[in-house]
């Protein structure tokens, strides 16, 4: 028996690759792994829509020529073999795949303390034409013809990653704002991401980014600035030595102002609820309960921080772009038992405050009746002191009357009525169906005329037109019309 080699097409792989599936966000945060695996400490990112580029700067350790080479091949690492424990990488594919998923030219400038910088590039129109593994070199004239080469230029060591032709990126005739707001979308993505870099936790190398000479703001997935956050004690499974961290967000009243930005999360909480995987600190996967329970109202306060060593990459079955992961089952379930009495507790968290305001030993101004069909109606009760004594008296004077008002915005139960509406089907009175509209039609007839009675003839038509414009009486136009019709 012997052996040959039969090499793959240079472009039928380069090509496929860049199907693999990554957005601009994960595109560039898997560069961003390979300069904090070099120990970077400021990351530059810049773009530029007119000139048709981006570029990532990093004050990284940097690469010889040879370390470059191998960078730049495709597979390079094994990704059988041990990797330092502080390693971010995985398959030896992301400089090319994340960047060439974005651009058909990818130059790649780098360089070592106390030695010359080294470029090379693949460009995918150039393989076209060789029909091979053609990876340029450049030369010292063009190094410096590079974007972000004078930043370079200026550090001792560190690598810059250029991506040029973006076609993937500048599509269409609106091409510049699809990146702005693309790379503003990215933004967002690295805050959270790297979230613990950013803000130089315990045991994590401080990093910062910038785009666009803008520092990129860290995230807080758990809230953790916020005391009324609840951290419960931290747990480790042994076999594994994954470390497992509750935390139960605080309920809407007890958020801050900028709490909603610092989550860092574009989604609502309901979706955003579930674990959030963390390898060497970087954040791989989050939202999520693996299919193994329901995004439920119940839970969408509760976050579960699971840290685990890039050791077990193979056995948790970690995609190319490490932004989605697949643990054993048995590691799911080891997971979900730990969570279970943290649903109890997060429930409990949200229910307390709507149990005090809408405690059945006191007289409320609103009341909350469940209806037979489904659903919940809010209120305002006639029996309350003070509307009774309104309703009781022939002449209420306006500012008493407003004096009313301003009770019932003050007393409105919005924290029962924000868990009515993530648990049950709340009718609101905008939300009324066929049926319901036209049992309420001549209650509506009677309301409208005592209110055109009172009125003198010339403004009635006006009124009856202001009137078709709000709610409830927007819902009712052709009672409105008719009345028209009889002026």
């Amino acid at each position: 028996m012997k052996d040959i080699e039969l090499p793959p097409n240079a472009l039928s792989i380069m090509e496929s690759t860049r199907a693999i599936g990554y957005s601009l966000e994960t595109a560039v945060a898997d560069i961003i792994d390979n300069s904090i695996t070099a120990k970077a400490k400021t990351i530059i990112i810049r773009y530029s829509p007119n000139d048709g580029y981006v570029y990532i700067l990093d004050d990284g350790h940097g690469m010889d020529a040879e370390e470059l080479n191998l960078a730049m091949q495709y597979g390079g690492k094994n990704p059988l073999m041990d990797r330092d424990k502080e390693d971010l990488g995985r398959f030896g594919l992301g400089l090319k795949t994340a960047s060439l998923s974005q651009c058909r030219c990818l130059t790649v400038i780098s360089k070592r303390l106390d030695k010359a910088p080294e470029g090379r590039q693949w460009d995918l129109d150039h393989i076209t034409g060789t029909g091979k593994w053609s990876l340029r070199i450049l030369n010292k004239k063009e190094l410096t013809q590079i974007p972000g080469w004078d930043l370079f230029s200026k550090q001792e060591s560190g690598t810059l990653v250029v991506w040029k032709n973006l076609d993937r990126l500048m599509q269409g005739s609106d091409a510049s704002d699809v990146l702005s707001e693309k790379m503003a979308k990215v933004e967002g993505h690295l805050s959270l991401v790297f979230h613990k870099f950013l803000l130089g936790l315990k045991g994590v190398p401080k990093l910062s980014i910038l785009m666009n000479n803008r520092e990129v703001e860290p995230s807080d997935p758990f809230l953790t600035s916020n005391r009324n956050t609840q951290i419960l004690p931290a747990e480790t499974i042994p076999k594994y030595n994954i470390k497992v961290t509750p935390y139960i967000l605080p309920v809407a009243a007890r958020r801050h102002k900028g709490d909603p930005k610092k989550l860092g999360i574009t989604d609502n909480l309901l979706v955003s609820q579930g674990f959030y995987i963390y390898r060497n600190y970087r954040l791989i996967s989050w939202g999520t309960w693996f299919k193994k329970a329901r995004k439920i109202p119940e839970n969408q306060l509760i976050r579960v921080e699971v840290e685990i060593p890039s050791t077990y990459d193979h056995e948790w079955v970690l995609d190319v772009k490490k932004s989605r992961v697949n643990p054993p089952d048995i590691i799911i379930k080891s997971l979900n038992q730990r969570v279970e009495n943290l649903r109890i507790r997060a429930e409990r968290t949200r229910n307390y405050r709507a149990k005090k305001q809408m405690d059945k030993e006191i007289e409320h101004i609103w009341l909350r009746e469940e209806l037979r069909e489904g659903g919940i109606i809010y209120r305002v009760n006639p029996e309350y002191p003070l509307i009774k004594l309104m309703l009781e008296q022939k002449n209420v004077t306006p500012a008493r009357l407003l004096k009313v008002f301003e009770l019932l915005g003050r007393l409105l139960p919005v924290h029962q009525m924000r868990i009515d509406m993530d648990v049950k089907d709340v009718k609101t009175d905008h939300e009324h169906n066929k049926k319901e509209l036209e049992e309420h039609k001549e209650e509506m007839r009677k309301m409208l005329q005592e209110v055109l009675d009172v009125l003198p003839a010339g403004n009635r038509m006006a009124m009856l037109r202001d009137l078709s414009k709000t709610e409830p009486f927007n819902q009712y136009r052709d009672v409105i019309h008719e009345m028209e019709g009889m002026l």
